[in-house]
């Protein structure tokens, strides 16, 4: 079974929802989870498709002419 995967809105840094969890372990008055890298409580889950076609960012999009 994958582990959860979240992708903070914020710094849009991807990280594991056990790894969020280790955090608010650590800081007991603080319940919610956070981003680790900015503290952020604002994430969405991550869906990492290995087999999807990759985005090539020096790629001309052809629409934009």
């Amino acid at each position: 079974m994958s582990e959860t995967m979240l992708m903070c809105r914020i710094c849009r840094h991807v990280f594991s929802e056990r790894e969020a969890r280790l955090r608010a372990a650590v800081e007991p008055d603080d319940e919610q989870l956070q981003c680790p890298r900015c503290g952020s409580s604002s994430f969405e889950p991550y869906a990492f498709d290995p087999d999807a076609p990759a985005m090539d960012p020096f790629e001309e999009d052809e629409e934009a002419y």
